[in-house]
């Protein structure tokens, strides 16, 4: 058990928490919040992949009371290898300059050494230069950055987009099974086959990640990929 300044208890976190993770989570990245049930699925999906994906997580709590931070380290089955994992952190606005987040960048990169860890991937926006700043000052650099596309269904006007609901004659839209003519008069779907085509190829094993030596790995906002084994990326 690691203690961060003031009275900060760094410990690992159990179900128990995910309400509070979920609020604290939301707070320090409002453009993506979280609930409960959310947080629930996706580490109920992590956990049962076939793979024994790995999941770590740890709260840094106030003398029993309120949640202030929040690390993890994950492995995604999408980009997956033994040595590859995904850091993430995140310390309340209200608490950050404390030292909390780097004893949480403490106990995560402590973590990632005992696992052998060959590649760490981490983010954080590029308009929150003190989560840019974390994480370089981990040795961590940019490799690519990612791009939010948001909807906000408040304004939203769907009658400027009438047009293109309306699909090209002999087209319809609907679930698969129920595949049917649009209109009187235009042939029925046809139905996608395999038959004749060719045989898949063999797919070789992925590229094993370069050795680079770990660092503690940490930021205010993760989503993203990077690497003080190798480089960082922020959205």
């Amino acid at each position: 058990m690691t203690r961060a300044a003031l009275n900060v208890t760094i410990r690992e976190a159990t179900d128990h928490d995910l309400p509070a993770l979920a609020e604290l989570l939301s707070v320090v990245n409002p453009r993506h919040p979280w609930t409960a049930e959310r947080l629930a699925h996706d580490l109920r999906t992590l956990r049962a992949d076939p793979l024994g994906l790995h999941v770590a997580q740890w709260v840094a709590q106030e003398g029993g009371g309120a949640l202030l931070g929040a690390a993890s380290a994950l492995q995604f089955g999408g980009m997956y290898h033994p040595g590859r994992y995904h850091a993430e952190l995140g310390v309340h606005p209200g608490a950050r300059g404390q030292g909390i987040g780097t004893a949480l960048a403490e106990v995560l990169g402590t973590h990632l050494q005992a696992r052998g860890a060959q590649e760490v991937l981490a983010g954080s926006y590029e308009d929150e230069p003190q989560g840019v700043a974390f994480l370089q000052a981990r040795g961590f650099t940019e490799v690519m950055r990612f791009f939010d596309n948001v909807l906000e269904m408040a304004d939203f006007d769907a009658a400027t987009w009438a047009q293109a609901e309306v699909l090209p004659r002999g087209c319809a839209c609907g679930p698969w099974p129920s595949c049917r003519p649009s209109r009187a008069g235009t042939p029925p779907c046809t139905p996608i086959t395999t038959a004749g085509w060719p045989p898949a190829r063999t797919c070789r094993a992925p590229e094993k990640p370069r050795p680079c030596p770990l660092s503690a790995s940490a930021s205010s906002a993760w989503t993203a990929r990077s690497s003080s084994p190798k480089a960082c990326c922020w959205p």
